[in-house]
C-alpha cells in the first residue's frame, strides 16, 4: 500500500514452543526436535498413545519419535495393551500436539484467515558483508542458531484480521475524508484505494505496543477456544527469527532475484520466498520484539535484545524505498530528493536491513 511522504508498519507473528511441558512421565522428542513431557499409556504395532499433563491423549506414529525414544518404546511393548492400528484422529483447524508429532508441524490457518507457516530450526549468518550495496553500519555479521522450529504469519497482518481482535466494533467516523485521514483515534485503517477490497490491505498506523497487545489477545482467544496447546503463545518474532525467516536459506542481500532487480530499478514489487512467506522485502515495515541496539559479537543461540526499551527494531522495508536518500526514512520522505542512488534504494529493503522507531509514539502511517 503506497502513501507519498510516509511509510507503514504492520506485524508478523511467531508461534514458539516452551521446550518441556511439566507432567510426570518421560520427555519425548520428535524428529524435528520438539520436546514434550508425557506418559506412555499404550503401545501398538506402529503407533503409541501418550498422555499429556492436562489429561489429553494423543496417538503418535512410532517413526515420528527420535531414535532414543523409539528404543524406549520397543522396551515397553510387553507392558502395555497392544492393538493392530490406531484410531484416526480428526483434523483440526489449529495445531495440537498430535499434529506437531505425527504430522511434523504442518502449516495451519486460524479462523480469521491468518495463515501460519512453519519455519524449521537452523543456522545462518545474520547481518551483511561490508561490500553489500546499501549496507548499514549496524549490520555486523554473526553466526546465529535458531534452536527450535516456530510459526510465522504468511503475510503481513491485514486490516480485517487486526480490527476483528483489537476493534471489533470499529466503524469509521469520517469516511468522507477517504485515504487522507486514517482513523487514528480508533486505531483504525486508512480507506482503501479504488478497486481494493476494504480490509484486505496490510494494517498500518500500528504502534509496537499495539502489536504486542494484538498478540496477547490472539493468544488468549486461541487458548480459550482450545486451539492452542499448553506452553505455546503468539508474539512478535525476534529480530534474528525475522531475518532467518526472510532469508529462507539464502545468503545474499535478497531472498528473491526478481525482488533484487526491481529494487535496483526503484520499483516496488510483491514476492514470496522459499519458506512461502510474502512481502518480506517491501510492502510495509514490520515490528519485531527486540530493542534497537548494536549486535553483540560472536556466535549466539536464539538471541533477543532488551536494553532500555526506548526504540524498537523495524524490518521488512516499505514501498516508498525509492524515495529514500539518507538514513532516516521518515525525514527523507517528507521531501523527495532529486537523485536517489542504488545504495539509497537498497538501504531499507534487504534481508539484513535494520531501522527503528519509538514503540508508543503516534506516527501517522506507522
Amino acid at each position: 500500500m503506497k502513501y507519498k511522504y510516509t511509510f507503514n508498519v504492520v506485524m508478523v507473528f511467531a508461534l514458539m514452543s516452551i521446550v518441556a511441558l511439566s507432567v510426570e512421565g518421560r520427555e519425548f522428542t520428535n524428529k524435528r526436535g520438539v520436546v514434550i513431557d508425557a506418559e506412555l499409556i499404550e503401545v501398538n504395532a506402529s503407533s503409541v498413545k501418550i498422555k499429556r499433563g492436562d489429561g489429553k491423549i494423543f496417538s503418535v506414529k512410532v517413526s515420528d519419535f527420535s531414535e532414543d525414544d523409539r528404543k524406549y518404546i520397543e522396551s515397553q511393548r510387553g507392558k502395555f495393551k497392544t492393538v493392530s492400528a490406531p484410531k484416526p484422529v480428526p483434523t483440526k483447524l489449529a495445531p495440537d500436539v498430535k499434529k506437531f508429532f505425527s504430522e511434523q508441524g504442518e502449516n495451519f490457518t486460524l479462523p480469521d484467515t491468518i495463515e501460519m507457516v512453519q519455519i524449521p530450526a537452523g543456522k545462518f549468518t545474520m547481518g551483511s558483508p561490508q561490500d553489500e550495496i546499501g549496507r548499514g553500519e549496524d549490520e555486523i555479521q554473526r553466526a546465529i542458531t535458531i534452536s527450535k522450529p516456530f510459526y510465522m504469519a504468511k503475510t503481513e497482518i491485514k486490516e480485517k484480521q487486526y480490527l476483528s481482535i483489537m476493534r471489533p466494533g470499529y466503524k469509521p467516523l469520517f469516511p468522507q475524508f477517504g485515504r487522507r485521514l486514517p482513523e487514528l483515534h480508533q486505531n483504525g485503517p486508512w480507506d482503501p484505494p479504488k478497486g481494493i477490497e476494504p480490509g484486505s490491505q496490510a494494517m498500518d498506523a500500528v504502534q509496537w505496543i499495539q502489536a504486542v497487545e494484538f498478540c496477547k489477545k490472539l493468544t488468549a482467544r486461541e487458548g480459550t477456544a482450545g486451539r492452542l496447546p499448553k506452553g505455546y503463545e503468539y508474539r512478535l518474532p525476534t529480530e534474528a527469527e525475522w531475518e532467518y525467516a526472510c532469508r529462507a536459506g539464502t545468503k545474499g542481500g535478497f531472498s528473491n532475484e526478481n525482488v533484487e532487480k526491481a529494487a535496483k530499478a526503484g520499483r516496488a514489487t510483491r514476492s514470496t520466498n522459499a519458506f512461502k512467506l510474502s512481502d518480506m522485502h517491501m510492502g510495509v515495515f514490520e515490528w519485531v520484539l527486540d530493542d534497537y541496539a548494536p549486535y553483540k559479537k560472536g556466535m549466539a543461540t536464539d538471541p533477543v535484545a532488551f536494553s532500555d526499551g526506548k526504540n524498537k527494531v523495524l524490518r521488512g522495508g516499505f514501498n516508498e524505498f525509492n524515495l529514500i536518500a539518507n538514513e532516516d526514512p521518515i525525514a527523507s520522505t517528507r521531501k523527495v530528493p532529486k537523485k536517489v542512488t542504488e545504495k539509497d534504494r537498497l538501504r531499507f529493503v534487504r534481508s539484513a536491513s535494520r531501522s527503528w522507531m519509538m514503540p508508543a509514539w503516534p506516527y501517522a502511517g506507522v
